[in-house]
């Protein structure tokens, strides 16, 4: 059971980190919370207490994730758009 859990950990880093570098904040968000479950899972059966730096490595992906700006690009046609008069 540990292998499996292990390896669905391994992939739910992996897909938070394609998420990261090139998926929208929705999927951002969605591969978070699978990375969430995965580390919850391995903490029920005691992995971290054997391989501490591993936890170590998965936090902090989980971390980074977190402080991720989800904020749209600025509307070039906004009411934040000043008209510039020239002359």
């Amino acid at each position: 059971m540990t292998v499996m859990a292990e390896a669905k950990l391994e992939h739910r880093s992996a897909q938070l980190q394609t998420a990261l570098m090139k998926g929208n904040s929705a999927e951002i968000i969605a591969a978070r919370e699978l990375l969430r479950l995965s580390l919850e899972e391995m903490q029920g059966s005691g992995y971290w207490r054997e391989h501490p730096d591993q936890l170590q490595i998965q936090m902090r992906l989980y971390r980074i994730s977190a402080k991720m700006m989800f904020n749209p690009p600025a509307s070039m046609s906004g009411p934040d758009k000043k008209v510039q008069y020239i002359p």
